[in-house]
């Protein structure tokens, strides 16, 4: 009876320290899941914080960029950023053939752009832009980099021609006369530039003719502005001749965005 008890007592003890040895590895298990989980929480804490840094750091690099190019167009026409960019930029042969062309114009308000282009056609006739290169829109277009129009709207600004000259009339009057030349005006302007090759007073009343087909644009802009009392020709042929050259020379797209950079370029100045 005793050794029956006995085994008894045994049983019951053995049984006992399994069911708390499983108890405290359950325990153990429960400690190490909530471990768990909160270690991955904490790392996706921190991953949602560092996504908040790099979207706050992109904004900063945004704004900083918009404040420099904001800076470079409040210093384009500073005599410090025109030594200390420009001048580095560009090659001393573009630098100076710049000069020479804004010497020769002579632009000034007694001598405004379409006196100046009189006056001036047989000498700029015979200097290097009767070179062929400068009818070809692939040089065009390398030559007139960001510099070289920074450069020439400097040399507006500093000599105060660009308005006083009349200039800004003129390169206005262009844009704004090519964004109205549709596809079938092309056809006319073709025309206008066989013509204008005999030479206006010579084919007077058919250049006006095609000029009245073209002009869809208010008269007054030209005529008040853009007589040219020099040779005589009408504001009207002017601004249409412009176009009609340059799209016989095939390089109308290039030239007129040059001359929308470089109207950007003076109304953000003034």
């Amino acid at each position: 009876m005793k050794k029956v008890f006995s085994l008894l007592i045994f049983v019951i003890l053995f049984v006992s320290c399994n069911d708390t040895d499983k108890t405290e590895s359950k325990q153990t298990n429960d400690k190490n899941i909530t471990n768990d989980v909160v270690e991955f929480n904490d790392i996706t804490l921190l991953n949602d914080k560092v996504s908040t840094l790099n979207s706050e750091l992109n904004l900063l690099k945004t704004e900083l960029e918009d404040i420099k190019k904001r800076q470079e167009k409040d210093d384009s026409h500073t005599e410090l950023y025109y030594k200390n960019v420009i001048l580095r930029n560009i090659d001393k042969d573009t630098v100076e053939l710049i000069r020479q062309v804004n010497h020769g114009f002579h632009l000034s308000e007694q001598n405004d752009i379409l006196r100046s282009f009189t006056n001036n056609k047989s000498s700029f006739d015979n200097s290097f832009l009767a070179n062929e290169k400068w009818r070809d829109a692939g040089f065009i277009d390398s030559f007139f980099s960001e510099d070289v129009i920074n450069m020439i709207v400097y040399l507006f600004y500093k000599n105060n021609t660009y308005e006083s000259s009349r200039l800004n009339l003129y390169v206005n009057s262009l844009i704004e006369t090519y964004e109205t030349i549709d596809q079938k005006d092309k056809i006319v302007l073709e025309e206008l530039y066989k013509l204008s090759e005999i030479g206006y007073f010579e084919k007077e009343k058919e250049i006006n003719q095609l000029l009245h087909n073209l002009n869809d644009l208010n008269k007054d802009i030209y005529e008040s502005e853009f007589d040219d009392y020099v040779s005589g020709m009408t504001g009207v042929f002017n601004v249409y001749s412009f176009w009609a050259r340059r799209y016989n020379e095939k390089n109308d797209e290039i030239v007129y965005e040059v001359l929308k950079k470089i109207q950007n370029k003076m109304r953000t100045k003034n």
